[in-house]
């Protein structure tokens, strides 16, 4: 199996269809990465809230500075540094960041599939279109 793992709207094409559970499952590749984007935001919030939560009661303020459009949150925090001999204080960020990424396997896996006649169908339309 390959292990290049690439953001999973670059392994998944708007044209994908997948097999869900079942044979009679199936759902396209824009509802499936609909799905996920609803996963990472849900996830996000969690862990906005978590550590809302978590340093609400301590005395290391994180200061949250954005919503990133690339599922990612950014506090600012103050720390001590001793920089010359002397104490400064120097703003830090941190980014807490959500990541999915795909896989394709290299092997060409073919079995038999209710989609298969889909595949069939879009296989035969491209090669015509190349013609």
């Amino acid at each position: 199996m390959s292990e290049n793992f690439d953001a999973i709207e670059n392994v998944f094409g708007e044209n994908t269809i997948f097999e869900i559970n079942s044979e009679a499952d199936i759902m396209k590749s824009s509802t499936f990465l609909n799905i996920i984007d609803e996963i990472c935001t849900e996830s996000l919030s969690a862990i906005e809230n978590e550590i809302d939560n978590v340093f609400s009661n301590e005395s290391i303020e994180l200061q949250k500075i954005k919503n990133s459009t690339d599922n990612s949150i950014v506090y600012e925090i103050k720390s001590l540094i001793a920089e010359h001999s002397e104490l400064v204080w120097k703003n830090k960020k941190i980014r807490f960041r959500l990541i999915v990424e795909a896989s394709e396997d290299s092997r060409n896996f073919i079995s038999e599939s209710p989609l298969d006649d889909i595949r069939q169908e879009i296989t035969k339309k491209s090669e015509e279109e190349s013609i």
